[in-house]
């Protein structure tokens, strides 16, 4: 029972501090169906603990009847945000990666400016230069 109170707390420790942080509009929707289902998942893992202080085959029973059910639906909405956070992070390293390309072909095109630039002033004054001797 300890052993559960502690993950417990270090998965609601984990929520507190991914809650914190900017969430879009379906990690905020699939947090609080987390929520829910967790509240759940919780008042169904107290009820087995209590009713193994009793009748430890009616809580073996209880918890392979509804427990695996309540723990799919409390990790569903986990995977979805997981899912979000990749697609995220996938868009956000393309944008960065077009960028990059867009800052690569200006500064290419700026020294070809400045290349042609430097050649058309070289020829005028050249040009100037041979035309005064």
């Amino acid at each position: 029972i300890d052993r559960i109170s502690r993950n417990n707390k270090k998965i609601d420790s984990l929520i507190v501090k991914y809650a914190e942080s900017h969430l879009v509009d379906d990690e905020n929707k699939n947090l609080l169906v987390y929520r829910t289902e967790i509240s759940k998942y919780r008042h169904l893992e107290k009820e087995i603990i209590m009713l193994a202080k009793t009748d430890i085959e009616g809580a073996k029973m209880l918890f392979s009847k509804e427990s695996s059910e309540e723990f799919r639906n409390m990790i569903e909405p986990i995977h979805k945000m997981t899912n979000i956070q990749l697609k995220i992070g996938q868009d956000l390293r393309d944008d960065s990666l077009s960028e990059a390309k867009a800052i690569r072909l200006t500064l290419y095109l700026s020294m070809g400016i400045i290349l042609v630039v430097f050649i058309v002033m070289a020829s005028w004054l050249g040009f100037v230069y041979m035309s005064q001797s």
